[in-house]
């Protein structure tokens, strides 16, 4: 039976890249009187490009096995209701992910995955600060965003910060076509409750309600002003 690759082997792994480049040198050095000087300058820019091309494709791929191997220990371990296994934890294979592997187009991916980690820890000041470099990637307007805004007023209601829980929703709320607008307004319901503001939090009740008139919170929403009395 064949033996599973452990992290370090999968992070390890043979130099690829160099095993490249020094076979393309040793090309030109061997042909060297076939070409030109210009040949020559021409050479040298393909290689660097070739070599380049190659080296953010290996990353890539390596990038996309580590993050997988996380996701899946993540996934395998919620269904099964335990901890992930010590050897493969989600939270150092997303760190050797950023860390090792930044080329690789996954590795951004890898910063919301590890904030939901420290957040689910506890430890909510680094889960803020891996949202907010996320966040500062993403453009404004796009799922990502809306997404990155939830999860930091999240973060901040957990640390009871309603207000700036409240200012990260706000852009949700702004956005017409948003997909998380109605969970959005919900949330804004319950924070403005929890601040003391009955009056701002009725507005974003019937925000809800005129916008979502199907909405199955409208209850949920509506019971809330009951239990704040």
């Amino acid at each position: 039976m064949a033996n599973k690759e452990t992290r370090k082997e999968l992070l390890k792994g043979p130099d690829e890249f160099l095993t490249f480049s020094e076979h393309a040198v040793l090309f030109i050095r061997d042909h060297r009187r076939g070409f030109t000087s210009v040949g020559v300058a021409v050479a040298a820019v393909l290689l660097v490009y070739l070599g380049a091309t190659w080296y953010l494709g290996y990353e890539d791929r390596r990038g996309q096995e580590v993050y997988n191997k996380a996701y899946y220990a993540i996934r395998n371990a919620e269904a099964s209701n335990t901890a992930p296994p010590s050897s493969d934890s989600p939270s150092e294979l997303f760190d050797d992910l950023i860390e090792e592997h930044g080329f690789a187009r996954v590795s951004d991916l890898a910063l919301p995955q590890l904030a939901r980690i420290k957040f689910r820890e506890g430890n909510v000041d680094e889960a803020i600060e891996l949202y907010g470099s996320f966040q500062a990637e993403t453009e404004a307007h796009s799922s990502y965003a809306a997404m990155t805004h939830l999860a930091l007023a999240g973060c901040y209601e957990a640390k009871k910060d309603y207000q700036a829980a409240v200012e990260e929703l706000l852009p949700i709320t702004d956005e017409p076509e948003s997909v998380l607008k109605e969970q959005a307004l919900v949330r804004l319901v319950r924070l403005y409750l929890l601040q003391g503001e009955t009056g701002t939090a009725r507005e974003a009740r019937e925000m809800l309600s005129s916008q979502f008139p199907a909405s199955p919170f409208l209850s949920f929403t509506e019971a809330l002003f009951q239990s704040s009395h």
